[in-house]
């Protein structure tokens, strides 16, 4: 039996999670009482040097609101169960042009010496985006215990945006195995001002785990 508090995705083309954050939308874990986040996650063991792969189609809609150029909204994280309360070794996050105010996805890799020491932060990619136009994002990863040793190809609407072999993606000393990717809207001001705007992000058909499970997940759907 599923747990009370469990999701089951619907397996449907038109299946979308919609989540919402405002202001003062806060998990009571967090000593930060500056982030704020509405998530779920998808879970499968994946060892350390296996591959992994995120399937998701994406959509911000129209009447977003950027909040202070400081703060920070991640939409996807790949994590470990080991590693909690640290960086996550592959990130998407929603950012805005300091000018224009159009939106664009930032994709970050990390990779530390130990769960709690120095991250080397590392940008592969950013596209722009559309409000009101779905995206959809395939993500093929190997996170390594060897520095820049990561395995990372992202693929958006089809086209490769980023492939690389020698990427700084995982852990060093302890190599926890990826295990379950967050997916929704993670924020928080970042040592900017208080977040003042609501955030609206649609998910639809979430998928995360070994690479042959997505492959055989997106095999199945005409709809591709």
């Amino acid at each position: 039996m599923s747990k009370l508090y469990s999701v089951q995705i619907a397996d449907d083309q038109y299946a979308d999670i919609r989540f919402e954050v405002r202001p003062g939308d806060r998990y009571v874990g967090d000593k930060d009482n500056l982030k704020e986040r509405s998530e779920l996650a998808a879970s499968e063991k994946v060892s350390v040097g296996e591959v992994w792969g995120i399937y998701d189609e994406l959509l911000i809609p129209k009447g977003q609101t950027p909040n202070s150029p400081k703060s920070f909204n991640t939409l996807i994280q790949v994590h470990s169960g080991h590693q909690m309360n640290s960086a996550p070794p592959f990130f998407v996050l929603l950012d805005y042009d300091d000018l224009t105010l159009y939106p664009f996805l930032k994709f970050l890799t990390v990779q530390r010496t130990t769960f709690d020491g120095p991250a080397k932060l590392t940008e592969v990619a950013r596209i722009n985006i559309l409000y009101g136009k779905r995206i959809h994002l395939l993500v093929r990863g190997m996170c390594s215990g060897i520095e820049n040793g990561g395995a990372l190809t992202i693929y958006v609407n089809g086209k490769t945006i980023f492939k690389g072999d020698k990427v700084p993606m995982g852990y060093l000393k302890k190599q926890p195995e990826p295990d379950y990717a967050k997916f929704g809207i993670y924020r928080g001001a970042n040592g900017g001002p208080p977040l003042i705007h609501p955030l609206v992000v649609y998910h639809r058909n979430f998928r995360f785990g070994r690479w042959s499970t997505v492959q055989a997940y997106m095999r199945q759907k005409p709809w591709r």
